[in-house]
């Protein structure tokens, strides 16, 4: 399947439908350009409350180069967490491997580029 819009006119699709890709990516959204204000590797609840997001469903597959309100260990070796700096944030996200240091420009510090992670409940 492929659909073509914004993520403010899908995600209420994908609701009402109970969908979720079991694969997110991520890579280089547009958040440091200035042109997109919202930041889809940004873990924080988004103004819902820890009982709202523990329901809302999760991709098992994560590709981002970067997060925000994250805690990222100094090195990043496979199998390492990263987690929200909130600890109501229903998720972690364990490393599986770099997949790029060419694809995702955002890469800084441990994360370095394009990574995919296994999502798991926090």
């Amino acid at each position: 399947m492929r659909v073509r819009c914004g993520n403010e006119a899908f995600a209420p699709i994908a609701a009402a439908r109970a969908w979720v890709p079991k694969l997110f990516i991520g890579v280089t959204d547009g958040c440091r350009l200035g042109g997109n204000r919202n930041c889809v590797n940004r873990l924080d609840l988004g103004g819902l409350s820890s009982s709202q997001a523990d329901s809302v469903p999760l991709p098992a597959w994560w590709i981002t180069d970067h997060f925000k309100e994250a805690v990222v260990p100094g090195s990043l070796p496979v199998g390492d967490l990263v987690s929200s700096k909130n600890s109501a944030f229903p998720a972690a996200f364990r490393k599986v491997a770099l997949l790029s240091t060419d694809w995702g420009h955002y890469g800084h510090g441990a994360i370095g580029g394009a990574t995919v992670f296994a999502v798991v409940p926090a």
